[in-house]
């Protein structure tokens, strides 16, 4: 015979930790910096998947990779030697909110500047990879953010202009997607640095 109290004592405590948790990943999301800003940090860590293996995997799980007639294919950029691919590598991100700078300088070299004024560095391209498979569309907006532009080294195009990888949200599909990096941006857009690695003593 099942002992009633026990069960919804376990059931109890259970919901309790997972309470706390869900607690503390908000906390672990969004803090304040020195001027009072909301900013998120978060971790992700790369699994060695090389670029063709990136594009294999994204579109098996059910990710739609952008393919905007304007912009490098996202499976272009994933599939392109200015992708780095590495193992077993934690990256500290950190994401700045649009609202940091005003809306007339709300572009990709302002918000780099800022960052880089911050001492935040850009990420490689494989942090676009691995954020996307961290975060659903719904923890994303919980962020509130739209989309997660990832401040890594534009990628000129066909045309000529400069692209970035970013993280979109959806509400039919799951997205990674390019866009150019001259298009003014939105307040409740995201730009993703990482932090510089703490030398090891």
């Amino acid at each position: 015979l099942f002992n009633l109290h026990s069960v919804s004592l376990i059931t109890t405590e259970s919901y309790l930790k997972r309470r706390k948790y869900m607690e503390n990943q908000k906390k672990w999301w969004r803090e304040k910096d020195y001027e009072g800003n909301s900013i998120i940090r978060f971790t992700v860590t790369s699994d060695g998947k090389t670029g063709p293996e990136w594009v294999k995997y994204l579109k098996d799980n059910g990710y739609e990779l952008s393919e905007h007639k304007y912009h490098l294919k996202a499976k272009e950029i994933i599939n392109s030697n200015d992708f780095v691919r590495s193992n077993n590598i934690t990256y500290d991100v950190v994401v700045l909110k649009g609202n940091t700078v005003r809306d007339s300088s709300r572009c990709f070299e302002r918000i780099l500047r800022e960052g880089k004024k911050r001492k935040y560095e850009q990420p490689p391209i494989e942090v676009a990879c691995l954020i996307r498979e961290k975060f659903t569309d719904e923890e994303i907006k919980k962020m509130g953010l739209w989309m997660i532009m990832i401040m890594h080294g534009p990628i000129k195009n066909h045309k000529g202009s400069y692209n970035i990888m970013c993280i979109d949200r959806d509400e039919q599909k799951k997205c990674i997607s390019v866009y150019s990096a001259c298009w003014k941006l939105d307040w409740n857009d995201g730009f993703a640095f990482i932090l510089p690695v703490a030398p090891k003593k």
